[in-house]
């Protein structure tokens, strides 16, 4: 199953009338990920657009962070060499 149709991620995503995709990344932000989404459709670029005027709350976040860990494949880290960096 998806961590996009978890009972909590759909339980904030209607609480803050976002859909769950938008919870998950801004999620991530808050985190201090940097968030790449990928999508080939017009509606859900724009949804992820939306991401800069809400924010989760503390609890919100140690919630989500709480759940069991994002299967394989789900999410991709992207992690550049320091040393190559100047």
């Amino acid at each position: 199953p998806s961590v996009l149709e978890a009972d909590e991620i759909k339980r904030v995503a209607a609480a803050q009338a976002r859909s769950p995709a938008q919870v998950l990344l801004r999620w991530a932000l808050q985190q201090g990920v940097m968030v790449i989404p990928s999508t080939i459709k017009e509606a859900r670029m724009l949804e992820y657009l939306d991401l800069f005027n809400f924010n989760l709350a503390a609890d919100v976040q140690s919630s989500i962070s709480g759940l069991a860990p994002i299967p394989d494949g789900q999410m991709r880290f992207f992690q550049p060499d320091p040393k190559g960096i100047t």
